[in-house]
């Protein structure tokens, strides 16, 4: 059995961490699966980071990152409070199946799902 090769936050080691060159790194040194948190901003953002959003910090957007990704490597991802807060405001009549995507992921998740 081939063990997986999992990026936790991309390529942290090569990039800093949890920004849209270390997951590209990541995908290019071969990891099947790339590992990051996913957070609320005060706005209603989703964004990539470790830990509670600070406003002096910029952070990849959650769409950003998953368009660096699609379907070159897995995702493991982690939700915190704040984005589980955001997805029960959501107000989705779509389908059964997306009534927990937040709208700002509403084109990616089309776009997947098609």
């Amino acid at each position: 059995m081939t063990p997986l090769v999992i990026a936790h936050r991309g390529a942290s080691w090569d990039e800093p961490e949890n920004t849209l060159p270390a997951f590209r790194r990541a995908i290019e040194l071969g990891a099947d699966y790339v590992e990051f948190d996913v957070h609320a901003t005060r706005d209603g953002s989703l964004v990539v980071g470790h830990g509670r959003p600070r406003a002096s910090h910029q952070y990849p957007a959650l769409e950003e990152v998953l368009d660096v990704v699609n379907g070159r490597v897995g995702v493991m991802v982690e939700r915190s409070a704040s984005f589980a807060r955001t997805c029960a405001r959501c107000n989705t009549s779509a389908s059964a199946s997306r009534s927990d995507v937040p709208p700002a992921l509403g084109r990616w998740v089309s776009r997947t799902n098609a």
